[in-house]
């Protein structure tokens, strides 16, 4: 089977052949019509009819003639069948850049992209600050103003006079649910000079050489002591105030009973003890100061 450079170059031979033979033809003819044009016969009279001859034998081939001149425009021929398509020619040279066109219309969005990978952690930022968050009171707060209102603690969203919990405010920190009650506490009594024979509790307070003391358990022991807890120690003894008006005379009062014996501290703090048991303190010292007894 003939590839197509081959039919073509066929093609092209046979074209060149009968373009040839064609003008051989077209030239032979036209120098027998100059050699006829050439003669100039004189007319005679018509002579009678002659008989027909025989035929005579061939004669030698003449000479090639003169080439004819060139015919008359043969009228179009028919469409010739499509040529066998040609070898493919060599590439041309690179045309030069075109002129830049115009911008496109903006095409439609795309369809969402396919997630990427998970990117790698980046560095530490900056430490941020954070505002001291205030009690909301009823004045305009400005953006990013940090209040605690109602148990929880809320951020101004812009500029705003509104209270927490309109849309100008975010809620930072919800209030946490209210705690169980606690257990009932016990408070401090104070239960005077510390006696030996008395029970005391956690917390109660006595006094003892002119200090204070608190008990740190039940049953605490003497004190002091290691169940006592020193609260306030014995101040310094101020100087005598003055003298102040004498007084009215009080009612007579019950008959007491008899002192059966009395105490007197380096204070100068006398103690009488009643046959009843019961006590009278009476603080010698402003007295005996006068007298500048030690």
């Amino acid at each position: 089977m003939l590839t197509k450079a081959e039919a073509a170059g066929m093609m092209r031979a046979v074209q060149e052949y009968l373009r040839e033979k064609i003008d051989a033809v077209f030239q032979s003819v036209d120098a027998r019509l100059t050699a006829v044009e050439s003669r100039q016969p004189q007319k005679g009279d018509a002579g009678p009819q002659g008989i027909p001859g025989k035929d005579g034998d061939t004669g030698p081939q003449g000479e090639r003639g003169l080439n004819g001149a060139d015919g008359r425009d043969g009228l179009d021929g028919q469409p010739g069948r499509d040529g066998v398509d040609g070898a493919p020619g060599e590439k041309g040279l690179d045309g030069l850049n075109g002129a830049d066109g115009r911008d496109g219309v903006d095409g439609k969005d795309g369809m969402p992209g396919v997630a990427g990978e998970k990117g790698d952690r980046g560095e530490q930022g900056p430490t941020g600050k954070l505002p001291i968050a205030k009690v909301w009171s009823d004045h305009v707060h400005y953006q990013g103003d940090v209040v605690t209102a109602n148990g929880c603690t809320w951020q101004a969203l812009c500029d705003t006079g509104k209270s927490p919990g309109h849309d100008d405010w975010i809620c930072l920190v919800e209030r946490g649910a209210d705690g169980r009650d606690g257990k009932d506490g016990r408070g401090v009594t104070v239960r005077g000079t510390f006696a030996t024979e008395l029970e005391y509790r956690e917390l109660d307070v006595v006094a003892m050489n002119g200090a204070s003391f608190m008990a740190r358990r039940d049953n605490p022991g003497d004190c002091p002591g290691d169940g006592w807890q020193l609260v306030a120690s014995q101040g310094k003894r101020g100087s005598p105030g003055e003298r102040g008006p004498k007084g009215d005379r009080g009612e007579r009062g019950d008959p007491g009973s008899a002192v059966v014996a009395m105490q007197c501290d380096p204070d100068g703090m006398l103690t009488l003890i009643n046959g009843d048991g019961s006590t009278v303190q009476c603080d010698l010292y402003p007295i005996l100061s006068k007298f500048k007894v030690q």
